[in-house]
């Protein structure tokens, strides 16, 4: 850990990024959390609060109008998950630190019509989305209502998620979706049809 963590510092220097969007900044603040969690060692948890620092001085206020063409890429694409990654690894980073800035910031990332839209369970609400950029979303909503007991919603949210998803959208092989995307009931035969289908990379 010490030599990958350290080879990564010393190409990025204070610009603790990957370089290649959030799913990147993301990757590394997962690191060093675990390696902060596996270690006790304090300068794992100092890597962690840079990393969170850069993103969110340089992305956090402005990554929802973000454009592909952006110098920061992947965040604001239709297609791309990475923000919502970020929600979970610094949701992570408030429940390990106890404090209020980062579970503030990931409640502050969290896409708002997904969270809204899944109050009750609408088991056509997901239809037609885009599936592996909305099971991050969730994740990260749970993590942030298990911190906070007045954000009833976000858990409220999650659970509805989970019980469209697991319940009404899950087939037997543990796929949910085909071509990245969940499918209204009316098409459910595009899971045998098509060959990218029932798709299982975000259920694993």
């Amino acid at each position: 850990m010490d030599c990958f963590i350290d080879a990564f510092v010393t190409r990025h220097g204070s610009y603790l990024s990957f370089g290649d969007g959030g799913w990147g900044n993301a990757e590394m603040l997962e690191v060093g959390l675990d390696a902060y969690e596996s270690t006790g060692l304090q300068k794992y948890l100092t890597l962690c609060k840079t990393d969170y620092q850069w993103f969110n001085r340089n992305v956090g206020a402005t990554w929802d109008h973000l454009l592909w063409s952006d110098d920061y890429k992947w965040f604001g694409h239709d297609f791309n998950d990475d923000v919502m990654w970020q929600i979970i690894a610094v949701a992570r980073l408030a429940w390990i630190t106890g404090e209020s800035q980062y579970l503030t910031a990931a409640k502050r990332f969290s896409h708002r019509t997904m969270l809204n839209g899944m109050q009750t369970l609408d088991t056509s609400f997901l239809d037609n989305r885009h599936a592996n950029t909305q099971v991050p979303k969730y994740i990260g909503f749970d993590r942030i209502g298990e911190q906070d007991a007045p954000a009833a919603n976000y858990l409220r949210a999650a659970e509805n998620f989970w019980q469209d998803v697991a319940e009404h959208r899950t087939v037997c092989i543990g796929g949910n979706s085909v071509s990245e995307h969940f499918l209204p009931k009316a098409n459910a035969n595009r899971y045998i049809d098509v060959p990218d289908g029932p798709e299982s990379c975000n259920s694993n």
